[in-house]
């Protein structure tokens, strides 16, 4: 096999491999009361915000590979909900989507920029 077709295979293969993985990253910003950290299937995405809640803090998530852009989406959202539960945030009341747009990848001599689904969130914690 020719050198270069060996090269366009292999970086074809680690493409796949990073667009099937489907890792998302977070970030949180702390702005309440410091809680601990809590397991992140507790934590309650709200599209309204509960009658009574104090705010942990602000979070953040972009997903990245996934098959579809739901699929990417659900993906942020996990990643959101378990920054939440970093800074111990039983709830999320989801801000805002969007898009990020930095990077990109070079295919046949192209540059195709990449986007990335985000979802913005207002940390809370909700008492019983």
């Amino acid at each position: 096999m020719h050198t270069p077709l060996r090269f366009l295979l292999l970086l074809s293969a680690l493409s796949l491999g990073a667009l099937l993985s489907g890792c998302s990253t977070g970030t949180h910003i702390l702005t309440g009361p410091a809680r601990p950290p809590i397991d992140e299937d507790q934590v309650v995405v709200y599209s309204v915000p509960p009658a009574h809640y104090t705010v942990v803090g602000v979070v953040t998530a972009e997903a990245k590979g996934g098959w579809s852009k739901q699929g990417q989406m659900d993906s942020a959202v996990e990643e959101l909900k378990a920054e939440a539960a970093k800074i111990g945030a039983n709830g999320v009341i989801l801000e805002g989507t969007g898009t990020s747009s930095r990077g990109g990848v070079v295919s046949g001599g192209l540059y195709m920029p990449e986007s990335h689904p985000t979802v913005t969130g207002t940390a809370i914690w909700v008492g019983p």
